[in-house]
């Protein structure tokens, strides 16, 4: 009895390791899902005090019925302020969805997804600078 349960808990581990969520920063996505200029730091124009980012997803399993993007700005001290709240419907067997969102400039992000469950699946940072005149 204690090998299955070993192995069934094996299989969990496995597929929980390798079922990975990530999302990445992008100026455009093209139709095919190929993020453009995927970075954590954007530049805009001196002018801009807005910058439109792309929010792309991928995932190694179906995403599910609705993404949920949570919007923190970060501070000068790495603290946390909650700024806006996105919900995105998708198709229940989609692996990748992207949302684009106009940033306000010189501000940096932390951005946490949820998936329809609420669960977070998973978050990453980036900064938006206004470029020097």
């Amino acid at each position: 009895m204690k090998k299955p349960l070993t192995i069934i808990a094996l299989l969990f581990f496995i597929t929980s390791a390798y079922s990975q969520t990530t999302l990445s920063f992008c100026t455009h996505v093209q139709d095919n899902g190929y993020c453009t200029f995927d970075n954590n730091k954007f530049i805009t124009t001196p002018d801009s005090t807005t910058g439109r980012i792309f929010m792309k997803i991928n995932s190694s399993i179906a995403l599910g019925t609705k993404l949920i993007y949570k919007i923190y700005k970060v501070d000068k001290n790495a603290e946390e302020k909650f700024s806006q709240l996105l919900d995105q419907n998708i198709q229940a067997d989609w692996f990748m969805a992207w949302e684009p969102f106009n940033f306000a400039t010189n501000t940096k992000y932390n951005i946490k997804v949820f998936n329809d469950a609420n669960n977070m699946i998973c978050s990453k940072s980036f900064e938006l600078i206004a470029g020097s005149k």
